[in-house]
């Protein structure tokens, strides 16, 4: 296994702490919710055993980047990726612009001592558009050379449009062949990939050397119940797994992973369907552990330390 090491993309946590974008994609109530501040949420973190954290869809105050870099400093912890968007998706969407807030961004990074920045979504004019995409890429290098200037990678992160056809080349084609190495990366993300009707490994291998950050999160099927059946709802099965929790085949990404130098691994649960954030980090932790990837935890593959906040399923 390469060094490569377990992160959490902190908008897991949205709904039970005082600085996450609450109500993205949750569709049913969180049990047993409490909202946690920033100490208090990093430490929950760091006792499952995860020492690196990405941001997204967080709007980073001067108050609050000193309140995460003083949690990072108290449990040896470390912000890998603040997000930023390039074009904003929604008028009201949390987050640094790339054409406003380059210098906030640099200074950002530079106070995480972070080296990557991420963009959470493409344009909207990358969905139907083949113009789009190349715009989009024209954009991307010069931010990206900029930011390298900084020492600092852009990386985007995919979903399953960029799947979508233009002639013979899917769009995230258009996107890996228009874009510089040098500044340019792709944070692809299983779920994603496989959603988009593609296997997640090729692609990882495809980017070998541009895929420093993977997105781990299973596909799964889960069905309503017989009462609920119907033509629309057996259509609309598909949700965000904890890992280990769907169809995914770990063994198969993780190799694919590790040839081609992957560094970080944040976890994602986009919808945690009911259940507290905590516990599906933590059913994802479980597995990972049980799969035998227990190493890419802790600095130094030190053991995983199980959480006094945190009751598993009973079934784990």
């Amino acid at each position: 296994m390469n060094n490569g090491k377990i992160a959490l993309q902190l908008m897991t946590l949205r709904e039970v702490t005082s600085f996450g974008a609450k109500g993205l994609l949750q569709i049913r109530e969180i049990k047993d919710k409490k909202i946690y501040g920033v100490d208090d949420a990093f430490r929950m973190v760091k006792e499952l055993g995860i020492s690196y954290l990405e941001l997204s869809k967080i709007s980073v105050t001067d108050e609050l980047a000193e309140e995460m870099a003083a949690a990072c400093r108290a449990y040896d912890m470390h912000i890998i990726a603040p997000g930023i968007i390039y074009e904003r998706y929604m008028p009201d969407e949390p987050g640094d612009l790339l054409s406003t807030d380059f210098d906030r961004i640099v200074r950002r990074c530079k106070q995480f001592d972070a080296h990557y920045v991420r963009n959470g979504m493409l344009p909207r004019s990358c969905f139907s558009s083949y113009d789009g995409y190349m715009r989009a890429a024209e954009g991307f290098n010069e931010y990206g050379r900029r930011l390298f200037d900084h020492g600092i990678k852009l990386y985007l992160h995919t979903h399953h449009y960029e799947f979508q056809r233009f002639g013979n080349k899917f769009g995230l084609e258009l996107l890996i062949e228009n874009t510089d190495p040098r500044y340019v990366g792709f944070e692809l993300d299983t779920h994603w990939v496989q959603r988009g009707g593609q296997n997640p490994a090729k692609w990882i291998r495809r980017l070998a050397g541009r895929v420093d950050l993977l997105h781990l999160k299973d596909y799964r099927i889960q069905l309503p119940p017989e009462p609920e059946m119907s033509r629309s709802t057996l259509q609309k099965c598909i949700e965000y797994g904890e890992i280990g929790e769907g169809n995914l085949d770990w063994d198969e990404i993780f190799a694919a992973a590790q040839e081609a130098g992957v560094r970080y691994y944040p976890i994602e649960q986009d919808d945690t369907y009911g259940r507290n954030p905590f516990e599906s980090i933590a059913i994802s932790v479980h597995n990972l552990r049980e799969m035998g990837y227990g190493g890419l935890f802790l600095p130094g593959g030190a053991p995983f330390v199980s959480s006094s906040f945190i009751a598993l399923p009973q079934n784990l």
